[in-house]
């Protein structure tokens, strides 16, 4: 079978010296990597649904690393921040 991948013109130039250097083509040093990462995933224990979405939870850019640990105490000086906007 057949499948098309496309690849920067770095990931290209490294794919071609590991090829050159094994004495294989791009086709072999490719499926030797995929065979690799699925074996390496397989053998893994199955991931908690935190694991799976490890790269969506967490701080965005510019807030507060501590917010999801100290959620009584921001909510807290929320609510004491807004009335003292409104006693204003």
């Amino acid at each position: 079978m057949t499948v098309t991948v496309r690849f920067d013109d770095e990931l290209l130039a490294l794919l071609d010296r590991v090829a050159a250097r094994r004495g294989v083509d791009r086709s072999e040093v490719i499926r030797r990597a995929v065979r690799a990462f699925c074996d390496a995933r397989a053998q893994r224990a199955p991931a908690s649904p935190a694991d799976l979405a490890a790269d969506l939870l967490g701080c965005l850019h510019g807030g507060r690393a501590d917010r999801s640990r100290t959620p009584r105490a921001t909510l807290a000086r929320l609510i004491h921040d807004r009335a003292r906007r409104r006693a204003h």
